[in-house]
């Protein structure tokens, strides 16, 4: 039996954090909101890991992208590509709602 996240998640056992899959929607994640017209406002909000790889292939400022994550070893990873902060992303979203 495999263990890791493809067992715990119920995603099935071709699923890994940094899969052929992952590469190519990051990716294509990069191409649409790169263009002005489909995605005007730079700022977004990602899921990302220790790796940061979300946060490399959008090419950002670090001041436009959220990531939050619980994990206190992604989050100090993350702090030269994000704003990172140690919280759930359901907690992220509420605060950010307050400032709409």
């Amino acid at each position: 039996a495999r263990s890791g996240p493809a067992r715990r998640s119920g995603l099935g056992a071709g699923f890994a954090i940094d899969d052929a899959f992952k590469r190519s929607a990051n990716h294509v994640l990069a191409m649409l909101s790169s263009s002005r017209a489909l995605v005007p406002d730079e700022k977004c909000f990602v899921l990302d890991g220790k790796m940061g790889r979300t946060c490399e292939a959008l090419a950002r400022q670090p001041h436009q992208v959220l990531a939050p994550n619980t994990d206190a070893g992604a989050v100090e990873a993350l702090a030269n590509r994000a704003l990172s902060v140690e919280c759930s992303c359901r907690y992220a979203l509420t605060k950010a709602a307050e400032h709409v």
